[in-house]
């Protein structure tokens, strides 16, 4: 696995788009295959999944960039 750089990737928005894809692929396989379905535009999120701390609303942005790495727009569903 290479190394990432000297920031902390779980609390800095400026990771690079080679990382957002390593990290979904990782932590969320399942919004990957969504994400990279043919013809499933757009994808949804449901925010109440994302509520709550720091970490949840920054899953939320790695979730909503990868989306946008993969050609999706996203739906977020309050």
């Amino acid at each position: 696995m290479p190394k990432r750089s000297t920031h902390n990737s779980l609390t800095s928005p400026d990771i690079t788009d080679e990382e957002v894809v390593e990290l979904v692929s990782e932590e969320f396989p399942y919004w990957k295959l969504v994400c990279d379905r043919p013809g499933a535009e757009p994808v949804i999120i449901d925010h109440g999944d994302f509520e709550g701390s720091l970490l949840g609303m920054y899953c939320m942005y790695v979730a909503i960039r990868y989306a946008g790495i993969a050609g999706k727009s996203v739906l977020i569903r309050p």
